[in-house]
């Protein structure tokens, strides 16, 4: 989370002016921006899965159970992973895609405090303009709250809007938060791919569910580096979470970023439903699932989840959580419960 740095509380500002004509381009330029949402969760970024017979990259080893190596051919980056699954197999997953794809899907995630500076400055000319028009007309002190109330709710909309579009929310006291359901929701389909590698890997190993989500668990805990991701990148916020297609072409990510790649990666299994959990200073996941005996979970609207913790480096099968975990859980701080679904 991180305090935005314009002030977004809906103040009075100095002399006020406002104009009929400036609400209506600023309700067109929410309905656009609107559009834009839209269109952003419909596209998905060209991708395949594949083997590499003879990967460029150079690998890297991470621990007795995991490897991982990362190159590039032309305009193509690719990315292998070798990893243990937690019935001591040992697996592959292999992805690429173009430079290009990555690029435009990474300038699709984080926003831009030269934007929100945009908007505010606008917020704060819109007032001056209504200031304006009221002494130009004579209107009532009443009918000039009127018109600066709908500036407000104007400029709230505008702003909730262009922080959606970057997979954000804003909290109460101007807090910038990465909306990680979202995150989760529009990444599902393009980490198919990925979740179709894992369902090959289940029919040939015959696997049950279980083991096949233990799988998905082992590589985001083992094959990616435990990193955490720079607060601003090329120029836009990104809350301290890369998005699951950069964290998986790049091979590292923290606990937030491996959370929402696994979480993506589960949700293109129907059966499968799932909730975050925000600690603190920790994120992890659950899945409704019966635990069993010894397994932690926690209760949502009445069901059970059980407890996954896809941080890394430890090597935790679903229902066991790191120690650091366990005794946040039973912090008083408590925690936060995000559905998935």
């Amino acid at each position: 989370m991180k305090k935005l740095q314009n002030d977004f509380t809906w103040r009075w500002i100095g002399a006020y002016r406002y104009s009929w004509l400036w609400l209506g381009i600023a309700l067109a330029g929410c309905i656009l921006l609107n559009l834009a949402w839209e269109n952003h969760h419909c596209r998905l970024p060209a991708a395949s899965v594949r083997t590499f017979e003879n990967p460029s990259g150079t690998m890297v080893k991470l621990s007795d159970r995991a490897y991982q190596r990362l190159g590039s051919s032309g305009d193509m980056l690719f990315c292998e992973y070798g990893f243990f699954n937690f019935n001591s197999d040992f697996l592959k997953i292999s992805y690429q895609l173009p430079r290009q794809a990555l690029r435009e899907y990474c300038d699709d995630y984080g926003y831009d405090d030269e934007e929100i500076r945009r908007l505010d400055y606008e917020h704060r000319r819109s007032y001056d303009n209504a200031l304006n028009f009221a002494r130009s007309h004579s209107l009532s002190q009443a009918q000039l709250d009127a018109l600066t109330k709908n500036i407000d709710r104007q400029y709230k909309l505008n702003l909730n809007v262009y922080m959606a579009v970057r997979c954000f929310k804003v909290l109460k006291g101007n807090i910038a938060q990465v909306d990680m359901p979202d995150l989760v929701k529009r990444n599902i389909p393009r980490l198919q791919k990925v979740a179709n590698a894992f369902d090959r890997i289940a029919r040939q190993g015959h696997y049950d569910t279980m083991t096949t989500i233990g799988a998905a668990t082992s590589f985001v805990q083992l094959a990616l580096r435990y990193e955490i991701p720079p607060l601003v990148k090329a120029g836009r916020n990104t809350g301290g979470i890369l998005p699951p297609l950069e964290a998986l072409m790049r091979g590292m990510g923290d606990c937030d970023t491996k959370t929402a790649l696994l979480a993506s990666i589960l949700g293109n299994w129907e059966l499968v439903r799932m909730v975050g959990i925000a600690l603190p200073h920790h994120y992890l996941m659950a899945i409704r699932c019966n635990p069993n005996k010894g397994d932690m979970y926690v209760r949502f609207q009445g069901v059970d989840y059980l407890l996954i913790d896809p941080a890394g480096p430890a090597w935790l099968p679903p229902g066991q959580v790191s120690s650091n975990s366990y005794d946040s859980l039973q912090d008083d701080e408590g925690y936060v419960i995000e559905p998935f679904f």
